[in-house]
């Protein structure tokens, strides 16, 4: 288990994260994203860059944060405007 210091790049809150080394998967790059969701350091969601020798190389803050819930899906989508034309 590794434990790094993050730090939110908009509030700049910090708090410990603990990482289980066998669920990281490293890309060719030698760096894993991670997403950190809201509420886990701040109000804030953003993704933190780390290289193999766990260092935060980056933070990525995002502008908007969309939830799944709030998506239609493109066949529901579809359905909707059927049923509309239909009256």
């Amino acid at each position: 288990m590794v434990v790094i210091n993050i730090r939110c790049p908009k509030c700049s809150k910090n708090r410990m994260l603990s990482i289980d080394e066998e669920q990281i998967k490293f890309k060719a790059s030698g760096l894993c994203l991670l997403n950190i969701d809201e509420n886990f350091t701040c109000e804030h969601s953003y993704v933190i860059f780390i290289d193999q020798h766990y260092n935060i190389r980056d933070y990525y803050d995002f502008d908007y944060n969309i939830e799944l819930s709030e998506i239609i899906s493109m066949e529901k989508s579809a359905e909707i405007i059927k049923d509309s034309d239909k009256k």
